[in-house]
C-alpha cells in the first residue's frame, strides 16, 4: 500500500472515529448534586436509589450531549471543503476544541455518581481524556509531518488511531449501561406512578 493510501486511510479512520450541551452549571448546582447523591442511601433500583440515579441521569445527559455536538463540529470541519480530512485540519480543529473537552473533563471528575454507577462514570471520563489525548498526538503528528514527512508522523496518527477507537468501545459498553439505567428507572416510575 502506498504512502499516500494508508495516509488517506488512517485520516478518514480518524474522521470517523469521533463519537456519536453543559457549561451553563455553576458550582452551587454541584454541591446540591453532591448531596442528593450521597443522601441516597435505600436501593429501589439495581443502580441505586431511583431518585439520585434520575439526577445523575439528567445531569449527565447534557455532558453527553456537548461532547457529541464537539465531535460532529470537529468532524465537519476538520473534513474541509476538499471534503477530504487532513492531518493540519484535525490538528488545528482539535486544539480549538481541547478547552471545550478539557471543561468536560473537570466537570465528570468533579461529579459524585451513585456507587454503582462508578464504574461507568469512569468509562465517560475516559473516553473524553482518550480523545484529548488523541488529539494531542494528531497535533504532534501534523508538526512533524509539516516540518519532516508523513511516514515519520504516521507513528503520531496510528496512536491516535488506537486510542480512539479504544475510546469507541468503552462508548459501545457505556451506552449499553445508559440504555439499562433508563430501562430500570422508567419501569420504577411506571410501577410507581401507574397510568390509570
Amino acid at each position: 500500500m502506498t504512502e499516500k493510501k494508508v495516509y488517506k486511510r488512517r485520516l478518514r479512520t480518524l474522521k470517523n472515529a469521533f463519537f456519536p450541551n453543559i457549561f451553563s452549571m455553576n458550582n452551587s448546582f454541584f454541591l446540591i448534586l453532591v448531596f442528593l447523591l450521597s443522601c441516597g442511601d435505600k436501593d429501589n433500583t439495581r443502580f441505586g436509589d431511583a431518585e439520585v440515579v434520575s439526577i445523575y441521569r439528567e445531569t449527565l445527559n447534557p455532558i453527553i450531549a456537548e461532547i457529541s455536538a464537539i465531535d460532529v463540529a470537529l468532524r465537519e470541519r476538520a473534513v474541509g471543503s476538499a471534503d477530504q480530512a487532513t492531518g493540519k485540519n484535525f490538528a488545528k480543529q482539535c486544539l480549538e476544541f481541547d478547552d471545550q473537552l478539557a471543561e468536560i473533563s473537570i466537570l465528570l471528575y468533579r461529579m459524585e455518581p451513585p456507587s454503582k454507577l462508578r464504574e461507568l462514570h469512569y468509562s465517560i471520563r475516559q473516553v473524553v481524556d482518550l480523545r484529548r489525548e488523541a488529539c494531542k498526538k494528531i497535533a504532534e503528528g501534523w508538526k512533524v509531518e509539516e516540518s519532516d514527512s508523513f511516514s515519520k508522523a504516521d507513528e503520531f496518527y496510528t496512536e491516535a488511531e488506537e486510542m480512539l477507537d479504544k475510546a469507541n468501545q468503552l462508548l459501545v459498553s457505556v451506552n449499553f449501561v445508559l440504555i439499562n439505567v433508563d430501562e430500570e428507572l422508567a419501569h420504577y416510575y411506571s410501577k410507581r406512578n401507574p397510568i390509570s
